[in-house]
């Protein structure tokens, strides 16, 4: 408001400049004509003296810029990073002694990175975080270090947790609830079918049926697998340098943002090329390194037995859905990812989106270790969840981008940017 009364007043002088314009330009006149008349001494002193001022306000203002450039602003770990950066600058003849190169901000950096919060308005004060746990036998022990631990604000948020239980292990839970951060704890039994995507599925489809629209606002839904979060479990060096905290994960999803649970190398992006991405398609698949070395690989009559020829055509015949955005689509790996409540909500009123969540569940609950569809789903959450890109940046993610991705597996479609530019 102070700004806005600013230009009011400033408005306000214009006006009455205007209106006394005649009458001020009278009344310099005359002085001016007295000095025009006393001869060449004065215009000399004259000069002199506007020669003084200007080196004086230059000095000033150099002094100035130096005191501003020396200025560090501490940044707070959790305060978003938002939009606030200078725009791109186009290509222009006149513009050679700026490289295009060198108008990558630290914005558009970390939306590349899918680390950026877009609107500082939505900012959120967090007070209840649904934790949904896709658990088979790990020790869940790991939750009060890799969770628990990590959530800032534990004097107010509160934490439910929500244990998906697929192999018949729901002894083995830890008490969470004698846990003073830990307000709820649900144990769901689930048939062991596919892997933690069916799991999810499940419970997404019942969270927007006994979660009102209120509760939603200022709740964010963690999904994750049992396996520990270490580097000894981490498999997707070097596109992506290790997982993000929870810490980090509840900065970006209380701005509205979706977080997943792994961060790129500077180099590589959150987001894939999407008619790469809907290329992608794998002919058969193991688990675990174990599995393989006994002869444990799915052949493709079991993980495909619908013949999707690639995840294009499962998007349009088993889930009648696409992605939002033809150019860029954010996919996260590893199982992890934090969701602001109010978007499975929202998407939830809109029909074709809450068919797609049914569908999903349907689609994941065939009884095989691992399908297709797993995967499938596995690229399909990001994008599903995500608020969608604006065409400003996606124009800016795609100015970064200097190479696609192709390697019918893991990554394909992924973005890429040279290190010079990014690191």
């Amino acid at each position: 408001m102070e700004f806005q009364h600013r230009r009011l007043d400033n408005n306000n002088v214009v006006d009455v400049w205007r209106e006394d314009a005649p009458a001020m330009t009278q009344q310099f006149e005359k002085p001016t004509a007295t000095l025009r008349n006393k001869g060449a001494l004065w215009k000399w002193l004259m000069l002199g003296v506007g020669t003084t001022l200007v080196l004086v306000t230059m000095d000033v203002v150099r002094q100035s810029a130096t005191i501003v450039q020396n200025a560090a602003i501490p940044v707070d770990i959790f305060a978003p990073l938002t939009d606030t950066s200078p725009r791109l600058l186009e290509h222009s003849p006149g513009n050679k002694e700026q490289p295009h190169d060198a108008t990558v901000s630290d914005f558009q950096k970390q939306l590349w990175w899918g680390e950026a919060i877009r609107e500082s308005s939505n900012q959120m004060i967090v007070q209840t975080i649904e934790v949904a746990i896709a658990y088979c036998s790990s020790d869940l022990n790991l939750i009060y270090d890799s969770v628990l631990s990590q959530v800032p604000n534990q004097k107010k948020a509160t934490v439910k947790i929500i244990v998906l239980s697929k192999c018949g292990n729901e002894a083995d839970v830890p008490n969470f609830i004698e846990d003073p951060r830990v307000k709820q704890i649900d144990v769901v039994p689930l048939p062991n079918v596919g892997g933690c995507e069916y799991a999810y599925a499940y419970f997404v489809n019942r969270y927007v049926a006994k979660t009102t629209t209120e509760e939603a606002a200022s709740s964010v839904v963690l999904f994750m697998e049992d396996t520990p979060r270490t580097m000894e479990n981490f498999r997707l060096l070097p596109v992506y340098k290790g997982y993000r905290s929870v810490a980090e994960m509840l900065r970006i999803a209380s701005g509205d943002e979706f977080a997943c649970g792994v961060t790129p190398d500077c180099a590589h992006s959150a987001f894939h090329d999407t008619s790469t991405l809907y290329e992608f398609w794998i002919g058969d698949y193991t688990r675990t390194f174990l599995q393989k070395e006994h002869g444990g690989m799915q052949d493709n009559q079991l993980l495909n037995p619908f013949r999707y020829k690639n995840l294009r055509e499962w998007h349009e015949k088993a889930l009648n859905w696409i992605f939002p955005n033809e150019n860029v689509t954010a996919v996260c790996y590893a199982g992890t990812f934090m969701v602001p409540a109010w978007r499975i909500m929202n998407l939830s009123q809109q029909p074709r989106e809450r068919r797609v969540m049914e569908a999903l569940e349907k689609e994941l609950a065939r009884n095989v270790s691992t399908s297709i569809e797993e995967h499938f789903t596995e690229r399909t959450w990001a994008g599903f969840f995500s608020v969608p890109l604006e065409k400003e940046h996606t124009d800016m993610i795609l100015d970064i981008k200097t190479a696609i991705m192709h390697n019918q597996g893991a990554n394909h479609g992924h973005l890429k940017s040279d290190r010079e530019r990014m690191c």
